[in-house]
């Protein structure tokens, strides 16, 4: 029923339609809220409402959603907070909520979410802390929170994301060193932390890794030396501009034979 525009409200009642695996209704101009008695729909599967003019919260009830694998919900107007009930979809493996108007903490229960592969809550209002125990997904390809207000540190324990390959927390408020533990995510191939209050020095070994193809640090508060070496093939994008304390040499890329982009102005 995607692009249909249908201007309508989604109708309770299809919490009637028992069987349902797969609801696609996406660039409809739906609007209204999303209904609580959905959560009845024991057998969903997929479930798209993105590009509409829904609003209201997420509803809790819909933790019940034991078999929901994949929820688009991008471009709409939800508010209020992310339903830490929600950490009981078991086998959710994407999640897409990104802009959107919602606010509150994240979730430190959504650390169960051991099937979820993406996860996608970019361009939110979302404050508070990234909780530790999301280091507990070990499924997770991409996290993106980036455009939100979060504060804190980036926990160490987000090394433990051993599948990583998409790790993006620009434009927030967040504060601390990078953990030295991140340069341990053998995958990790697009990073950026730019235009947050970030401090500390460089992991020494974020910048040899084998796979990175992307790395964006800039407009924080970064100290001590700029890497001297960039050896990686893989390597494309380096972005660690506007870091007043970093200073150093500039780098040798002779190694680096794929790099297009590298921008160190006003550091140091």
């Amino acid at each position: 029923l995607h692009y249909n525009y249908l201007g309508s409200s989604l109708p309770p009642v299809w919490a009637n339609m028992s069987a349902l695996q797969g609801l696609f209704l996406l660039f409809n101009e739906l609007t209204g809220t999303l209904p609580a008695e959905w959560a009845s729909l024991s057998q969903l599967q997929q479930l798209y409402i993105s590009d509409n003019k829904l609003s209201g919260s997420l509803p809790s009830s819909w933790g019940s959603l034991s078999q929901l694998r994949l929820f688009y919900s991008d471009y709409n107007n939800f508010t209020g907070s992310l339903p830490s009930a929600w950490a009981s979809l078991s086998q959710l493996q994407q999640l897409y909520i990104y802009e959107n108007k919602l606010a509150g903490s994240l979730p430190a229960a959504w650390g169960s979410l051991s099937q979820l592969q993406y996860l996608y809550l970019d361009y939110n209002q979302l404050t508070g802390v990234v909780p530790p125990s999301w280091g507990s997904m070990s499924m997770l390809l991409n996290l993106f929170l980036n455009a939100n207000a979060l504060r804190g540190t980036v926990p160490a324990e987000l090394g433990s994301l051993s599948a990583l390959q998409f790790l993006y927390l620009y434009s927030n408020e967040l504060s601390g060193p990078l953990p030295d533990s991140i340069q341990k995510i053998v995958p990790l191939q697009y990073l950026s932390v730019s235009g947050n209050r970030m401090n500390g020095s460089i992991p020494s070994e974020l910048l040899v890794s084998l796979h990175l193809h992307f790395i964006d640090l800039s407009d924080n508060c970064f100290s001590g030396r700029v890497p001297y070496v960039l050896e990686m093939s893989s390597l494309h994008t380096v972005n660690v501009a506007l870091n007043p304390y970093l200073g150093g040499v500039i780098p040798d890329t002779s190694g680096a034979v794929n790099l297009t982009n590298l921008n160190i102005s006003h550091s140091g």
